[in-house]
């Protein structure tokens, strides 16, 4: 399922793209300029959104309700600072475990542009870098763990608090749908790096922000976005030939 919302979402995003360029091209002046290529700078902008994907996963699976805001702020045509926090509420249970874990997170990094539109545009496809924190607790109402010979199958519950900090990387893209306005999603791969919880032995089996415990976790979001942008767009055209 989770393939196939990201595919979605893929396609769109690429469609819109594609069109958006296109009509930007359309609406350029006929003047041709000795060079091919026109530099601009982009204004120092603000944005600001929310992550729709969790809320359409959740209607699917059940297993995994996340708020996520997610902002950054354009220093230039390349690079932004950006940030992502959120709370997460995950279960899941089967003949093995049955579990819940609630808690915080928060991503800090930047992206980097890493294509050179023609015109200057708010689209963007980019790289990105983040130091991500989950703050968190997971009550484990059962466990079963099946052994062969004495003492037999072992079973339980307990609580435990932990702090996990990871490395997170991602390829994304942003569409400017409409002035100002912004949809854009991002695939990610991230990994823990520091595991500080109170429980001697106790693996994570979710981690708000990443998803559910592997050794290298998988992850996507959707994003719709307001920019407030700081000034205007500076151009900087070669010099054109009289006729």
């Amino acid at each position: 399922m989770k393939a196939k919302l990201l595919l979605g979402f893929i396609l769109s995003s690429i469609i819109l793209l594609y069109a958006n360029e296109c009509l930007a091209q359309d609406t350029t002046h006929s003047v041709k300029p000795k060079k091919d290529t026109v530099t601009y700078l982009l204004p120092k902008a603000f944005t600001l959104g929310i992550d729709i994907s969790y809320p359409i996963r959740y209607s699917f699976t059940k297993d995994e309700k996340v708020f996520e805001v997610v902002g950054d702020f354009r220093f230039n045509n390349n690079w932004y600072a950006a940030a992502e926090g959120g709370y997460a509420d995950a279960s899941k249970e089967n003949s093995f475990i049955s579990f819940n874990t609630k808690g915080g997170y928060l991503k800090l990094g930047a992206n980097r542009n890493i294509v050179k539109f023609r015109n200057p545009t708010n689209n963007t496809v980019y790289a990105g870098a983040r130091g991500v924190i989950s703050i968190f607790n997971t009550d484990v109402y059962k466990y079963t763990i099946n052994q062969k010979g004495w003492p037999g199958d072992v079973s339980g519950s307990f609580s435990d608090n932990s702090t996990v900090y990871s490395l997170e990387f991602l390829l994304g893209i942003k569409v400017e749908l409409l002035k100002n306005f912004l949809m854009g999603w991002s695939v990610r791969g991230a990994f823990p790096i520091v595991n500080k919880n109170t429980t001697d032995g106790f693996e994570n089996l979710y981690i708000p922000g990443l998803g559910f415990e592997k050794n290298f976790m998988f992850n996507f979001n959707y994003t719709l976005n307001y920019m407030l942008p700081f000034g205007k767009v500076k151009n900087k055209s070669p010099e054109v030939s009289k006729k």
